[in-house]
């Protein structure tokens, strides 16, 4: 995907942040950004003494559900675990990320991934299946500006009425496409409960008359 945020650093002898971008004023104060937490996280985890400057530029937009914030998090902790020269296994960096959000492991992993309990249970997909490629596909990202705040949703979740899993088997090279096109979003229903917003976006999309 073309749509990221951009994260640099410069040496400082203590820890800040600066936020800049078109989201920057929605991602709220820099003091707050999860970018900065997880940078203070690896801070008093690893003891250091040593400080950072973290620019941060946003364009992935604050509260859609992209995992932006997450990503940031993870880039800070790979990126200040050579700019601190900790050295740090991929594994002693993963026990700091529950503490910043169920997201975070995974994009620290950066690779695909299946993922259960609240997104801590975390295994490789091509650990599961070997064979298996994902398809190459386009996406349409529509954001009208209504941030979604991820506990709000969770709240409106309710698990007993989720159905089964796609089951593991029926992912498969042959099967990829037919099985993600097949897939759901069991938010959907929750978020929309929090925001009537995202409805008439799904409803004008459903509309659309594509040609190609």
């Amino acid at each position: 995907a073309d749509l990221y945020d951009t994260l640099a650093l410069a040496p400082s002898d203590r820890l800040m942040c600066t936020v800049t971008g078109e989201f920057a004023e929605l991602s709220g104060p820099p003091e707050t950004n999860l970018a900065l937490k997880a940078a203070q996280a690896l801070q008093r985890a690893s003891g250091t003494t040593y400080g950072a400057h973290l620019m941060l530029e946003k364009s992935i937009p604050v509260g859609a559900g992209l995992g932006g914030g997450s990503a940031d998090a993870a880039a800070v902790l790979r990126m200040l675990n050579r700019f601190w020269e900790l050295n740090w296994p991929h594994e002693k960096l993963l026990e700091i990320a529950p503490s910043l959000g169920a997201d975070v492991a995974m994009c620290l992993a950066n690779v695909p991934l299946l993922a259960s309990g609240i997104g801590e249970r975390l295994v490789p997909l091509k650990a599961v299946q070997p064979a298996v490629q994902l398809p190459t596909m386009a996406a349409l990202l529509v954001y009208p500006r209504v941030a979604l705040a991820t506990a709000q949703v969770y709240g409106a979740f309710r698990q007993e009425k989720t159905p089964p899993p796609i089951a593991l088997q029926d992912f498969n090279k042959d099967a990829a496409w037919l099985t993600l096109h097949a897939a759901r979003n069991d938010l959907q229903r929750a978020a929309i409960a929090v925001s009537p917003w995202v409805a008439e976006v799904l409803l004008a999309l459903e509309t659309l008359t594509v040609t190609s």
